[in-house]
């Protein structure tokens, strides 16, 4: 159609946005003319219609090699001593890269897209309100003559004069308005069933993760001197109350609500089937690879000075102002005695830049949406053939190597740890291990038992169910004397019955350990699980 007032717009073409286990890919328009945007390039289809008749070109250059995705790990454990909430601070702000910067380059005729779509609909409104106000005006002059008996006679060229300016005032607004519904991009998401799946279970975690008691944004963080603070915290945050919820933005008209995370330190984020909308600003967002957004779930000791939300488990308590050994420093005054809780901290990170971290009061909440995330990125890797025998290959290698990381950590803390208690032992029961010493060695057996964890799933090891099955049972019973264990070290109750059945499960762990490596190589597997570790 033709416009009469404004001659400049134009209509924008519609969006298909499908998404497959390659990626996400985007067809901007329909035939004869489109454009489609994705993981292998960006190409220009003409066709004619009735004939059969096509043509694809690649319109951009040869992209180069993707960086891959970081799948979720098993928490490394609380890290050495408890955070703590000290008063807004301006050092180490937490924050992520550009906008910019941060937008995948499969994602940038979308985001230019959407982009034109904005500022289209921005101006188009404004002219909108200028319109709705000259009209009304007009139309008010017309109806004032209109409904009067003497103007309209008297002065017959101004009552026509003022009938058409409010009939053409009135028709301004109105194509206005069909402008503004044209540049409404009119967006279809498709999802293949393997990742329609996962992303849906991943949005009704995200739905409960959102009734956490207290979700906090981290703004900043720095480093901690423990000993001129008299802290037992090695680290202090500000933070500042979010809220989470199912919910749309503005700049993609969908019929279904997706999980949104407001971002104090940056844009908020819009988690999409296969990217994520990074909105900064009315006019400045990314549009970020799913692919590309690694999650990551790290359990955190948190001394805290507020309030302690419901769904919180406390572990221990502190004080504002404590010795080396946990006591209180009675040289001050007022030193309140504080909470230890456990938290979950959820970091958000891509290769390009995003950096984005949310304290969540309910630690198994956070725990199940990373796991949930962690299966939509897996969904995208699942590949048939030759290339994924090679991926299983890989990945197998990669459990064994992780896993001897962390026995090498762990062996070195444990031997430490042990000549510390050799040595108070010797001393008749004097001295003390300091609380940040500690909290690192629980990180090391716990960065163990989950790599230990992760071994179990090599395909080869599933099938020698009896060495599997004594590991399993092993790293179970592991991981409840560790976490009584380290409970009891936190409350001050740590006795020489205590530290013996800790010891026991540590020889019975180890046992299992060198039992299932020994099985597992002699089983024909030696050379795919190179550098498997040796008790």
């Amino acid at each position: 159609m033709s416009w009469r007032f404004r001659k400049t717009f134009k209509v924008l073409p519609g969006v298909k946005l499908n998404l497959t286990r390659h990626g996400l890919s985007a067809t901007l328009g329909a035939a004869p003319f489109s454009i489609n945007a994705g993981p292998r390039g960006v190409y220009g289809n003409v066709s004619i219609p009735g004939t059969g008749i096509w043509d694809r070109q690649r319109l951009d250059a040869h992209a180069s090699e993707r960086s891959g995705f970081q799948p979720l790990r098993e928490a490394e454990g609380a890290p050495p001593g408890p955070a703590y909430i000290l008063p807004p601070s301006p050092a180490a702000q937490i924050h992520s890269a550009s906008t910019e910067s941060l937008s995948s380059e499969s994602m940038e005729q979308l985001r230019r897209l959407l982009k034109d779509a904005y500022d289209e609909r921005a101006t188009i409104t404004n002219e909108i309100s200028s319109a709705a106000l000259e009209a009304n005006a007009a139309t008010n002059r017309y109806q004032k003559w209109k409904r009067g008996c003497l103007m309209k006679r008297i002065r017959k060229a101004s009552f026509a004069a003022r009938k058409e300016a409010a009939d053409t005032a009135a028709a301004k607004l109105e194509e206005l308005q069909e402008q503004l519904r044209l540049t409404t991009l009119a967006t279809e998401i498709a999802v293949d069933p393997e990742q329609a799946e996962p992303y849906h279970r991943m949005r009704d975690e995200f739905a409960a993760l959102s009734e956490c008691q207290k979700i906090w944004n981290v703004l900043t963080e720095q480093v901690i001197d423990r000993i001129v603070e008299r802290s037992t915290a090695n680290m202090a945050i500000t933070r500042d109350p979010v809220t989470f919820s199912l919910g749309s933005c503005d700049l993609i008209q969908w019929e279904q609500k997706v999980p949104h995370l407001p971002n104090r330190t940056g844009g908020d984020m819009y988690v999409y089937p296969g990217f994520v909308l990074y909105r900064a600003s009315k006019q400045a967002f990314a549009l970020i690879d799913l692919r590309d957004v690694s999650l990551r779930v790290v359990p955190t000791q948190f001394t805290e000075a507020q309030t302690v939300p419901p769904d919180t488990q406390v572990v221990g308590q502190t004080w504002v102002k404590s010795n080396k050994d946990g006591s209180p420093d009675r040289r001050f005054q007022n030193n309140n005695q504080l909470p230890v809780v456990n938290y979950s901290l959820l970091l958000f990170t891509s290769p390009d830049g995003l950096d984005v971290r949310y304290l969540c009061s309910n630690a198994a909440l956070a725990d199940r949406f990373a796991r949930a995330w962690a299966v939509l990125h897996l969904s995208f890797s699942q590949q048939s053939g030759d290339e994924s025998q090679a991926e299983q290959a890989q990945g197998n290698i990669d459990r064994v190597e992780i896993f001897r990381n962390a026995y090498d950590k762990f062996n070195s803390a444990h031997d430490t740890f042990n000549k510390r208690l050799m040595s108070i032992a010797g001393s008749g029961g004097k001295g003390f291990i300091e609380r940040g010493d500690f909290a690192a060695y629980m990180a090391s057996v716990a960065e163990l038992i989950a790599a230990a964890k992760g071994c179990m799933e090599i395909p080869d090891a599933l099938q020698l169910p009896n060495a599997r099955m004594k590991l399993h049972r092993a790293v179970d019973s592991f991981e409840v004397a560790r976490a009584h264990f380290e409970k009891r070290v936190y409350e001050g109750r740590m006795d020489p019955d205590s530290v013996t059945v800790y010891y026991d499960e540590v020889g019975r762990f180890l046992d299992a350990t060198a039992e299932f490596w020994e099985t597992l190589t002699s089983g024909g597997t030696k050379g795919r699980t190179r550098g498997a570790p040796a008790n």
